[in-house]
């Protein structure tokens, strides 16, 4: 909910935050600009930084936050959508080689796996009811799959409404709930700030002994191995029983990944830790 005061707006219980844009259409790499398109996995071309545009009179963050900082936060801020029509055509979301969905107007969902195997393709298609539930479908080839899904009918284009975008004197801000934020943005680096550590994943350089020991000819280049359940501790959030440049172990099903700058980081909370190795 939101208190209303000319002319700015005081959030209650959310932080207001301001964005460029809400989704990264395009990215610069090597001198090239390369444009996406963002109307497929729409999830992962979100914006997930911002600047402050509002702060609850209980600010939580009462001296680590003021209105212009630059903040990181959760994709599902932007992410979080629904359709504004009630059609029941079924429109794209997810569309790469191996997984392909569509949605409804009225939420229901077709989904569809290619399951690869040594001799053809397998395909599984399901359709799913709005409320979650498996309804019929299938597996088979190629030609079946396309034989399935030709019961339903298709759209080009769907309109969707953003659950946190505010409209105000023509301006746009989003509702951030207090726990989806986790780091300010300090000199371009991501600095820990509410529930979760940052932690920087380790790769470990695979020596070339190891190709000659499973018979495989070393590639020209290095190649690195990413440890799981261990990671380097970039910013720490004031738990005093964990600093920065720790390594720290934990189990990898509560890791959030999130990537800032070109950089992978893991968001990771403090009472998930399982050891500290110190640095």
């Amino acid at each position: 909910m939101l208190k209303i005061l000319t002319p700015t707006l005081i959030p209650l219980n959310n932080i207001l935050v301001s964005l460029d844009s809400p989704v990264q259409s395009e990215y610069k790499k090597r001198g090239f600009k390369i444009f996406i398109d963002t109307k497929y996995n729409h999830e992962q071309h979100v914006s997930t930084t911002g600047k402050v545009a509002g702060l609850p009179k209980d600010n939580p963050y009462k001296g680590k936050l003021k209105n212009g900082d630059k903040i990181a936060f959760s994709y599902s801020v932007v992410a979080n959508r629904t359709f504004k029509s009630d059609g029941e055509n079924f429109f794209p979301h997810i569309q790469s080689n191996y997984m392909k969905q569509w949605i409804s107007g009225t939420e229901e969902r077709l989904n569809v796996i290619c399951v690869p195997s040594i001799i053809n393709k397998k395909w599984v298609f399901t359709y799913i009811d709005r409320n979650g539930k498996f309804v019929h479908g299938g597996e088979g080839t190629e030609n079946e799959m396309e034989r399935w899904l030709s019961q339903f009918s298709f759209g080009e284009v769907q309109t969707f409404e953003f659950e946190n975008l505010i409209t105000y004197q023509n301006r746009q801000y989003w509702k951030c709930d207090v726990d989806n934020v986790f780091a300010k943005i300090v000199k371009g680096k991501p600095k820990a700030i509410g529930n979760r550590l940052i932690l920087k994943p380790i790769d470990v350089l695979v020596p070339e002994y190891v190709f000659s020991q499973m018979g495989v000819v070393a590639p020209p280049s290095a190649v690195y191995n990413r440890e799981v359940g261990k990671a380097k501790v970039v910013s720490s959030n004031g738990d005093f029983s964990i600093k920065d440049g720790d390594i720290v172990g934990f189990d990898d099903m509560f890791i959030e990944r999130y990537n800032f700058d070109g950089k992978d980081y893991y968001l990771l909370k403090s009472d998930k830790i399982t050891s500290i190795y110190g640095e």
